[in-house]
């Protein structure tokens, strides 16, 4: 029981992990679409979202 409690939390933090990666991507490109700002690398967007807005 205690193995397949232990599986299944790796297996949700796996999603919850790819669901987190795919926010930060939808965000910075939605920003790099909607606002007039230089455009920054992804992982400058990962690292401080605000400077990259603040540009």
């Amino acid at each position: 029981m205690m193995s397949m409690l232990c599986g299944m939390s790796f297996f949700l933090r796996s999603l919850w992990d790819e669901l987190v990666e795919e926010v930060k991507v939808l965000s910075w490109r939605w920003v790099l679409g909607r606002f007039n700002v230089p455009a920054c690398m992804y992982y400058e967007w990962c690292w401080c979202p605000c400077e990259c807005l603040l540009r």
